[in-house]
């Protein structure tokens, strides 16, 4: 999300443009905002992709706007320097301490710091609890156990899977290629080295196309309406996400509160987990009102207030270590669906194995769309997902050189 800032009426009145993605729980902070500073500040969003797009493009020609929340993979965008717009000046080294290692290497670079975290995704296993306990099983910690699981669903309860996956979905993809141990972009050397099909991503490539392709998992767009009569009718019994999913699926099965539990996503051997998601708040170059486009992003990030207010629509987790504890109160207060599945502890012991080491490179939007397209058409042919992560290799490397970035053989 992007937000601009223009002057209204009155010396000291602001309008902060809020431009994002139009996610759930985006709109209600900026309105506590707007009136926590009454005659100040007014502040709108709009949840418009084509204007977030117009936005960036206009900041690259000089014309930019305010203040702004992008999504983690994007914001490797705003650190190259065709689209710089360094918040380092601003006073957030001094919060720094406040994040998780891996979500603040996100947005530096160099020394400076490009955006700031305001909520993280590791990844977690979502499970119908109650369905667990009737047919005697436990959340599967392994990989290895999870498949097992998944053949003894098959066998015991015909018509039921274990769960649904959706194969053309970059994040996701990236998230269990980056648990897996997947290095796809280093820059130590000064240059870019590009690896999408390194051994982690492959092997967990042909681990999904073995399930896939032995129909021991459905691939299918989750929340598509036979994903959500699975679930309602007990035909899928796990979700591999990340916390903001318990708001989606408390959206799309109401009914079913109170049968889930959230578990540790499974691991190769250590307990490990990719992100899946997030967003970070970045001020565009040339902002007129920086400071009134900064104390927002700042406050939006870190303020329990901002919490509170997203907490009706959204699960998102606050990438702010010392917001834990109220985002749980607040979520459950907020939301019944998830009262007693114990989020804050799973989630933060998910974001502490998190490997900090991990790159996005330039342009992860272009990057995910080609992505996706090359899932798509491939998932659920034999070894499928391996040769969509090989072909998209080729194409990732002629983007960048296309514009203009050192990639190295």
């Amino acid at each position: 999300m992007l937000a601009r800032g223009r002057r209204g009426r009155g010396a000291d009145r602001h309008h902060l443009l809020v431009l994002g993605l139009g996610r759930a729980g985006d709109g209600e902070p900026v309105q506590r905002h707007t009136r926590r500073h009454p005659g100040r500040v007014r502040a709108d969003t709009r949840g418009d992709i084509g204007r977030l797009l117009e936005v960036v493009q206009r900041r690259a020609r000089g014309q930019g706007p305010r203040c702004g929340d992008r999504g983690v993979p994007a914001a490797a965008d705003v650190r190259h320097p065709e689209r710089r717009s360094a918040i380092t000046d601003f006073g957030v080294a001094e919060i720094e301490d406040q994040y998780p290692e891996w979500a603040w290497s996100q947005v530096e670079l160099g020394g400076e710091v490009y955006s700031l975290p305001k909520d993280i995704a590791p990844q977690a296993l979502f499970y119908r609890a109650d369905l667990f306990e009737e047919y005697g099983l436990e959340p599967p910690g392994t990989w290895e156990e999870f498949r097992d699981l998944a053949e003894r669903v098959r066998a015991e309860r015909p018509g039921v899977s274990l769960s649904t996956i959706q194969a053309n979905d970059a994040g996701l993809v990236a998230g269990l290629a980056w648990q897996a141990g997947a290095d796809w972009f280093d820059t130590s050397t000064g240059t870019w080295r590009v690896d999408t099909a390194d051994e982690p991503s492959l092997a967990m490539a042909r681990y999904w196309d073995g399930l896939i392709t032995e129909g021991l998992v459905v691939d299918e767009p989750l929340y598509s309406e036979s994903h959500v009569t699975d679930l309602q009718q007990g035909c899928s019994l796990t979700l591999i996400g990340a916390l903001w999913s318990a708001a989606n699926i408390s959206r799309f099965v109401p009914e079913l509160a109170g049968r889930w539990g959230v578990a540790p996503v499974p691991a190769w051997d250590e307990p490990a987990a990719g992100n899946y998601g997030g967003s970070t708040m970045a001020l565009p170059e040339g902002a007129p009102h920086p400071d009134a486009a900064m104390e927002f992003a700042r406050w939006v990030s870190t303020s329990p207030d901002a919490i509170a207010a997203a907490a009706p629509a959204s699960t998102a987790f606050p990438a702010n270590t010392t917001l834990t504890e109220v985002w749980g109160e607040e979520t459950e207060r907020a939301n019944t669906f998830v009262r007693g599945m114990d989020l804050p502890r799973v989630a933060s012991e998910a974001a502490a194995t998190v490997d900090p080491s991990w790159e996005w490179g330039p342009s992860m939007a272009e990057g995910f769309n080609r992505l996706n397209d090359e899932t798509a058409a491939l998932a659920g042919t034999p070894g499928g997902l391996q040769e969509a992560l090989r072909r998209w290799q080729d194409v990732t490397v002629e983007l960048m050189r296309q514009r203009g970035f050192e990639v190295v053989d």
